[in-house]
């Protein structure tokens, strides 16, 4: 992997000397790479985008297949509660809160199907999944080490490891859209450095002044992020959701622990509302559904 100085030396991109300009060109390089890694783990897909899909199984392809389409159908079409059906058990319908619903996938797919058809929609969205997780991975890991090379091998590691392949094999597109969980924990991470600066003092290479100066506008900026991509989660899969969950508390646990045990219980209860605001809005917008997956669970 080339670093921005090495980037500087080609002979194409010598006028790009802001670290701005350097970046842009980085993060384009690394996308760009990881695309082609995902077309050749694909392949032949590429050339077969309109009928064909990565995966084997055909009963979680169409049952993905067909909850894009009813997207479609329930928000542009019809205009009705996408998480109930009539076209299903007709004509009493049936619920989908236990139903791998996928709504975030199903909006963004709204003018991709529009443009491209159903197929195609799939197959960009399950592109858009593993690079953008990649991706989302790369971001976090040279945030933490600094390190280029390092960074874009955890990015392979966690799209393209044994583990992500049976969810390809299956075509199971609300997992393979774990490009929201790499992302959340990004900002995540970014967002307890500034809340707990002495967790972070390597990655934040600022004096304690102008930390402390800038912590406000920080915590709002990566907290913000942070609750917006909590909510993409939750309205993508709630495996995600619990592994968000999870990684949440997992890193908040020690910081908050350490304020305790120095009794500094003014800066750990401003830390736990902090905290419990990232979360608010998912729970918010999320709700309704969560309610009517208990209400169908304890049904029977």
């Amino acid at each position: 992997m080339l670093e921005t100085s090495e980037i500087k030396k080609i002979p194409a991109f010598k006028g790009l000397t802001t670290p701005g300009q350097a970046a842009f060109l980085r993060h384009s390089l690394v996308i760009l790479l990881y695309l082609l890694v995902a077309l050749a783990f694909t392949w032949p897909l590429a050339l077969n985008m309109g009928d064909h899909t990565p995966g084997s199984l055909t009963y979680d392809r169409d049952q993905n297949l067909w909850t894009l389409w009813w997207s479609r159908q329930a928000l542009t079409n019809l205009h009705v509660n996408p998480y109930f059906t009539n076209f299903l058990y007709y004509p009493g319908g049936v619920n989908l809160f236990l139903f791998p619903t996928n709504l975030t996938t199903g909006v963004i797919s709204l003018p991709l199907q529009a443009l491209f058809g159903l197929v195609p929609s799939f197959n960009l969205l399950y592109f858009l999944g593993v690079v953008g997780g990649a991706w989302g991975i790369y971001c976090l890991a040279y945030y933490l080490t600094g390190d280029n090379t390092g960074a874009f091998l955890a990015g392979l590691v966690f799209a393209f490891a044994p583990w992500q392949n049976p969810a390809s094999e299956f075509n199971q597109l609300n997992i393979i859209q774990f490009q929201w969980l790499a992302f959340f924990t990004l900002w995540v991470v970014k967002f307890l450095d500034w809340l707990f600066p002495g967790r972070a003092a390597g990655r934040l290479t600022l004096p304690l002044a102008q930390v402390l100066q800038n912590r406000a506008k920080y915590q709002l900026r990566y907290g913000t992020l942070a609750a917006l991509f909590l909510v993409l989660i939750a309205f993508t899969d709630q495996y995600h959701l619990l592994f968000a969950a999870f990684l949440l508390v997992w890193l908040s646990l020690a910081p908050l622990v350490r304020l305790l045990a120095r009794q500094n219980w003014g800066e750990a209860g401003i830390s736990l509302v902090k905290l419990a605001l990232l979360v608010v809005p998912a729970g918010v917008a999320f709700s309704p559904v969560m309610l009517g997956i208990i209400r169908d669970a304890r049904s029977g």
